[in-house]
């Protein structure tokens, strides 16, 4: 609805009752726009306390996640240990300080694959050296080789004589063993490369006492001879 203008003299003029009446329509008016804005600036805060809740969440989700897959590689790692323990303990190997030379020699075995070969599970790297002994490395391939035994003095022939009840029968000659740590890494050392280590092989207190040795007899370009004591 327009607003009436009157002309008197040249001058114009708005009727009082038509001017309050418009003003009272646009005080309505900006009365309800500044409701609306407040409506809206609350509706507003409201949606981004919203997100600021869900951006927690959302954050503790993936605090969760990561907490998971830790748990998961964890798992995972204990069950791999678990069952290369077993499998070595299969094979008489129960000691610690022997696996440990089995896991050095296996992730010596796969960083040494050229790239894009697989590198085999455990248990089949293992089971290869069980079915072929020579291809495994020399400290280990005692593991996979029962002990040699000595062979029997043969009968004596029909013919021959028994021996005599009163002469006792010669003791057999037994070979001394190397000496335990005595001149492994010193100068006076009297045991090759191989005897050293199949007896570390073999010998759980040697390889303890030797480790650093076995290590450089093993790999010389990345662990140095050791001092001697």
């Amino acid at each position: 609805m327009g607003i009436e203008i009157k002309i008197i003299e040249g001058v114009e003029y708005i009727l009082k009752t038509k001017y309050d009446s418009t003003i009272q329509g646009m005080d309505s008016r900006i009365s309800k726009l500044s409701t609306q804005k407040n409506e809206a600036e609350t509706s507003f805060q409201t949606l981004q306390q919203q997100l600021d809740d869900m951006a927690g969440k959302l954050g503790l989700v993936d605090n969760l996640q990561t907490q998971n897959q830790d748990l998961q590689s964890q798992l995972s790692q204990s069950n791999s240990r678990y069952d290369r323990h077993s499998l070595l303990s299969g094979i008489g190997i129960n000691d610690d300080s022997q696996r440990k030379v089995f896991d050095m020699f296996y992730n010596s075995h796969v960083s040494s694959l050229g790239e894009g070969s697989e590198a085999p599970a455990f248990g089949d790297w293992v089971k290869g050296m069980q079915a072929s002994p020579d291809s495994a490395p020399l400290v280990l391939r005692s593991a996979f080789t029962a002990p040699s035994q000595g062979q029997g003095t043969p009968a004596p022939s029909q013919g021959s004589p028994a021996p005599s009840q009163g002469t006792p029968a010669p003791a057999p000659q037994v070979q001394p063993a190397p000496p335990a740590n005595y001149g492994v890494v010193g100068d006076s050392n009297t045991m090759t490369k191989n005897q050293i280590l199949d007896r570390a092989a073999s010998d759980t207190s040697f390889y303890k006492q030797n480790r650093d040795m076995v290590k450089h007899l093993h790999n010389p370009a990345k662990y140095p001879k050791p001092e001697a004591g």
